[in-house]
């Protein structure tokens, strides 16, 4: 999940905020919502 974020992040330009992120969520908790895994593309649909 951590290699995923660290993706994400790098993709919108923030990857430095991943460590203070993680340090947090162990340190304190929370929570992280995935929206839209449960979502399939079009083209990966009609190759079922």
């Amino acid at each position: 999940m951590w290699e995923y974020l660290e993706h994400l992040l790098g993709t919108w330009g923030c990857r430095e905020y991943c460590s203070p992120l993680k340090h947090q969520l162990d340190e304190q908790g929370g929570v992280i919502f995935f929206d839209g895994l449960d979502e399939v593309r079009v083209e990966d649909e009609k190759s079922r």
